[in-house]
């Protein structure tokens, strides 16, 4: 939508605007905090592409408050990973699965490759070469991960 609006941005309505606000205001709804970031970060760089040409300052606001929430989504707490990673541990001491232990096929996830690494690192880099095979389904950066069904 933004290389469209680059080159018919003439076209562009109050109908098409009045939408783009609907999905800001109705956006802050979601519960998902990667589907509302997601779909208002969009709303905004379309909204700061458009505003690019006719008021500057306007389009730089709503770019930056999309990056802003694009940030946020692949930026979590270290603290609340630590303290979300040690919940999921005692809840494992606490309880025994033995029986859904056996119940899982111990060959469900061969061949599985989890690329993994610090930001700036080049695993997306990585990522994104691999995923150049035919064979290979990339599961996207850890914010969106959940969203893929991986089952190849």
């Amino acid at each position: 939508m933004v290389k469209l609006l680059r080159v018919v941005n003439k076209h562009i309505s109050k109908k098409h605007l009045d939408t783009l606000n609907q999905v800001l205001f109705k956006g802050h709804e979601m519960r998902s905090m990667v589907d509302r970031n997601a779909n208002i970060s969009g709303a905004y760089f379309i909204l700061g592409e458009y505003y690019s040409s006719s008021n500057k300052e306007l389009s730089e606001d709503y770019y930056t408050k999309g990056n802003k929430l694009i940030a946020e989504m692949q930026r979590e707490s270290l603290f609340i990973r630590q303290k979300v990673t040690k919940l999921i541990y005692e809840h494992f001491l606490l309880n025994n699965y033995e029986d859904v232990k056996k119940s899982i096929d111990p060959k469900k996830g061969e061949g599985l490759i989890f690329v993994l690494g610090m930001p700036r690192s080049g695993t997306t880099l990585t990522e994104s070469i691999l995923a150049t095979a035919n064979d290979i389904v990339a599961g996207g950066e850890k914010s969106f991960f959940f969203r893929y069904n991986c089952t190849k």
